[in-house]
């Protein structure tokens, strides 16, 4: 069960972090420079950031449907960024990414660069249009869909941070785990949740969510 109707914009809190941009500038090069106004950063990188942890994995960028083939046509025309071979890119999608969550990206490839920073743009599924805010309905639902509610903040290319989820911020500030309560339960991937957890809690983050009550597909 998808989310069928957004936050208005007006309930979306922004989230004074100016120092975010430069954080993910110095980690991730001029990935952020290539992007388009519409495109936003979401996951782990912004979580890592609002915890004042060290950045840990890839920047998942999460593009509108209609701008993915010319955001990768540039990172093609990079110097910097080397395209990651798309059988790799989409098996890390099986293990990163619930069923429900796959179903909402049309497309995914993985860039790296010389030092190893990896990045993974996101094309969201076609959406009618903008929705109930100025951001693009598919990389919205999205962000609505994810498990974990640490997940659910959003950073534009000018550096604005913002709370999708409720709580959100909260839960990075506490370095704690919990599910994001709009998502469908019958419809969470118990392994790639417990895969993600483990790596959490592995780095000092708390587990508030009992793995257990949720039944293996």
């Amino acid at each position: 069960m998808l989310i069928p109707k957004l936050q208005e914009e007006s309930f979306l809190d922004e989230i004074d972090i100016p120092w975010a941009l430069a954080c993910l500038e110095e980690r991730f090069d001029d990935a952020i420079l290539i992007l388009n106004e519409g495109c936003l950063i979401y996951g782990g990188a912004i979580r890592d950031i609002i915890a004042d942890m060290p950045i840990h994995g890839d920047l998942d960028i999460a593009i509108p449907y209609n701008q993915y083939q010319n955001i990768m046509r540039k990172f093609d025309n990079s110097p910097r960024w080397v395209r990651k071979p798309k059988a790799k890119s989409l098996f890390v999608s099986k293990i990163q990414y619930s069923e429900q969550i796959r179903s909402l990206i049309k497309n995914m490839i993985t860039y790296n660069d010389l030092s190893g920073a990896e990045v993974q743009l996101i094309q969201s599924s076609a959406c009618r249009g903008m929705g109930d805010t100025k951001y693009d309905e598919g990389i919205m639902n999205l962000v609505h869909n994810v498990d974990l509610l640490c997940s659910g903040i959003i950073m534009d290319i000018n550096g604005k941070v913002t709370e999708v989820l409720p709580g959100a911020v909260k839960d990075c500030e506490n370095r704690e785990l919990n599910l994001n309560k709009e998502i469908d339960r019958k419809l969470i991937d118990v392994k790639v949740l417990r895969n993600r957890i483990q790596k959490l809690v592995k780095r000092g983050w708390k587990n508030n969510i009992n793995i257990e009550q949720f039944k293996e597909k």
